[in-house]
């Protein structure tokens, strides 16, 4: 029996539900450039998982949901944490994940403490991901 987008979405929804906090964590007995590189390295799995056309992820299997969840546990311990499917995650906040308020796009908290992104170490991390793409481009 076939499976519509929609209820592939809901499972997908209810995995991560579950699966985020557990990689949270995980992340959290994670320390130093041990857990800086982690998180780099699960966020570019998130990215490639995402990067497929839309109907690949939704039929990607447990490996993309995978990838996808701990991606999205790297993100939620940025601060402002992480948005997606109609949750909110954020480390220190909302670890098992709450529906946002219709005005929130990050974690309303981090910005009451002053927690929000650090530019320039996002940029930095983007550089390096591009850097390391064009590099693997060119093997190719």
């Amino acid at each position: 029996m076939e499976r519509s987008d929609e209820t592939r979405t809901m499972i997908i929804q209810a995995t991560l539900t579950v699966a985020v906090p557990l990689w949270i964590a995980r992340l959290s007995d994670i320390s130093g450039e041990d857990r800086d590189h982690t998180i780099w390295q699960w966020s570019r799995d998130l990215s490639d998982a995402l990067s497929s056309p839309r109907g690949a992820f939704l039929t990607g299997g447990p490996s993309t949901v995978n990838a996808t969840a701990r991606g999205l546990a790297a993100l939620a311990c940025r601060g402002g944490g992480v948005q997606f499917l109609g949750t909110l995650w954020c480390s220190d906040h909302c670890p098992d994940g709450r529906e946002p308020e219709p005005w929130e796009a990050l974690c309303a908290l981090c910005g009451a403490d002053g927690r929000l992104l650090d530019k320039d170490r996002y940029i930095r991390m983007a550089r390096e991901i591009l850097a390391e793409t064009n590099r693997e481009v060119g093997r190719v």
